[in-house]
């Protein structure tokens, strides 16, 4: 059986780029981060606030949640977060705790009712009740107590960076975007608040769970260029799996949700 594994991706880059190079990069990945990921929380409700308590949570407030280690894990501080969203036409006339239920991926009914208990959710400002009928164009806040998974303790190492690239190392069990149950442990958010770089636009997927080389534009124009190189497949990437144990030489390798630790 698999009982862990290390990705290797080279990324030969086509003449094109402002580089030439290969680059081998190489990281463990730990049974720690096999947990189940739940989906995307919400759909239709984007991120207003970060804030330190409840009773701030409708202000703006650029408090970033605190990182904190242990035990070779990079873990996250729970926060509150507010969801914030205008109603949408296919929610008129129903009910609000009906459409939150459909909306809010992974959340249960037993939740719910506490935040209408607690007012963190809101119409227009103001503490909504579960059997509210939505109309057109009101404003809907949820406010949520946040506690991500852990990723492991890793650094975002920067393999090249120019006026118009960056390549980083990107370390396994790391999503690049926010995503279901991680959102400060997220490989963008990393690179703003640690790395300090803003406006990036990732060229191509890398899965949480891969190491490896990550190609990165810094405008959107050169991010478009790369993602064609990528799509014309002038950009090749090799994966490299260690295992233990005689494979047959043809095996069906399956999917992440297959491996056994």
């Amino acid at each position: 059986s698999i009982f862990g594994s290390q990705l290797l991706c080279l990324a030969r880059l086509h003449r094109h780029l402002s580089f030439k190079a290969y680059l081998k990069l190489t990281a463990s990945r730990s049974a720690c981060m096999a947990a189940t990921v739940a989906t995307a929380d919400t759909t239709d409700f984007s991120v207003v606030t970060t804030v330190d308590n409840a009773a701030n949570a409708s202000e703006e407030s650029n408090i970033k949640p605190q990182f904190y280690f242990e035990n070779g894990l990079r873990k996250v501080y729970p926060y509150y977060f507010v969801y914030s969203t205008y109603t949408k036409r296919r929610w008129l006339g129903k009910k609000l705790k009906e459409v939150l239920l459909d909306e809010y991926r992974g959340t249960t009914e037993e939740a719910l009712i506490r935040d209408f208990q607690l007012k963190r959710i809101t119409i227009n400002g103001e503490p909504a009740a579960e059997g509210h009928v939505l109309d057109h164009n009101e404003h809907i806040q949820r406010t949520v107590h946040r506690h991500e998974l852990p990723v492991l303790d890793a650094p975002v190492d920067i393999v090249h960076e120019d006026s118009e690239v960056l390549v980083v190392n990107k370390p396994p069990g790391l999503p690049i975007h926010p995503c279901g149950r991680f959102n400060r442990n997220s490989l963008s958010y990393l690179l703003e608040c640690e790395h300090k770089r803003t406006g990036l636009h990732i060229v191509h997927r890398l899965d949480r769970m891969t190491s490896g080389v990550l190609i990165i534009g810094k405008s959107s124009q050169r991010a478009s260029t790369l993602s064609g190189l990528v799509r014309d497949r002038a950009v090749q990437k090799w994966y490299l799996a260690r295992v233990e144990g005689r494979f047959p030489e043809a095996a069906e390798l399956g999917t992440e949700d297959d491996l056994i630790f």
